[in-house]
C-alpha cells in the first residue's frame, strides 16, 4: 500500500514537473518574441519609419488597440498627437476602465465600429483575431505584422 502511494506520489510530482517546464518554455518564447518585435520597431523608427502614416496610407484613421500592456502603452504613446486617432482600448482586464485616457472595452461587449483594431498581445493574435472578428468587420492586424511591413 505504501509502495504504491510513494509511486503515485512520484508520478504527480513527475507530471507536474513537466507542466512547469512546458510552461516555462512558452513563458521564455513569448518574452523572445516581444523582444524581437521591440528591435524590430525601434530599428525600424530610428530609420524614420512613422506608424501613423503607414496605418493613414493603408486607410486606417480610427483604430482601436487590442491590450492594455507595455506594448499597447508604446502604441498609444507613439500615435498621441497624430492624425491617426485611437477610439479606445480593448482589453481582458478593465480595471482601470481607461489606459492613458482611453476607454476600456472587454473583448465580449459589444465595440464600436473603427477602421483597424491593432492586437498587441502578438503571442495570441490568432485566438484574440478568432474571437473579435466575429463581432468587428474591420482589419485586425497584429502589430508584429505592421512592424514587419516596416522593415520592407
Amino acid at each position: 500500500m505504501a509502495i504504491s502511494y510513494i509511486a503515485l506520489t512520484l508520478f504527480a510530482v513527475f507530471q507536474f514537473a513537466l507542466l512547469v517546464s512546458k510552461n516555462k518554455d512558452r513563458i521564455i518564447n513569448k518574452y523572445k518574441k516581444y523582444y524581437l518585435v521591440m528591435m524590430g520597431w525601434m530599428d525600424i523608427a530610428t530609420k524614420g519609419f512613422r506608424l501613423d502614416e503607414y496605418l493613414k496610407n493603408c486607410g486606417y484613421h480610427q483604430i482601436a488597440v487590442y491590450g492594455g500592456g507595455d506594448m499597447g502603452k508604446h502604441l498609444i504613446q507613439q500615435l498621441k498627437g497624430t492624425e491617426v486617432r485611437i477610439q479606445y482600448v480593448i482589453d481582458k482586464i478593465t480595471f482601470p476602465n481607461q489606459v492613458d485616457m482611453l476607454p476600456v472595452y472587454r473583448p465580449e461587449d459589444i465595440l464600436p465600429a473603427v477602421d483597424a483594431v491593432i492586437v498587441t498581445p502578438i503571442c495570441e493574435y490568432l485566438k484574440i483575431k478568432e474571437k473579435i472578428s466575429e463581432q468587428m468587420k474591420c482589419p485586425i492586424i497584429s502589430l508584429e505584422d505592421i512592424i514587419a511591413g516596416g522593415k520592407t
